[in-house]
């Protein structure tokens, strides 16, 4: 798990992160979850929605520490090993996509 979240650390660090992509993709997604939230009726769809809120979440949190740069105290926090792995498997899947990252 250390190596993962070393691995983590490091495309958190990384320059290589395309932010506007990241932003465009984070503000569409945030817009398909609000219409799928006002149109939601009961607790079917719950699951699914939590998970595109998580996604959300992470996507979020590496824009934040890409844009602070190496002042950013967010890869250091996610390093904690108290921090819950599917928040860092999160992470890691937005390092991994080739359209907004390495």
């Amino acid at each position: 798990m250390m190596k993962e979240k070393s691995k983590m650390v490091q495309k958190l660090d990384s320059s290589a992160i395309d932010t506007q992509a990241l932003e465009q993709d984070l503000r569409a997604q945030s817009s398909a979850l609000c219409a799928k939230l006002v149109s939601a009726h009961g607790q079917d769809n719950d699951d699914a929605l939590r998970q595109n809120i998580a996604t959300i979440a992470a996507g979020m949190l590496v824009l934040t520490a890409s844009r602070a740069g190496a002042t950013s105290p967010i890869p250091a926090l996610l390093a904690n090993q108290d921090v819950k792995s599917n928040l860092i498997d999160a992470v890691q899947a937005y390092g991994t996509n080739p359209e907004i990252g390495t």
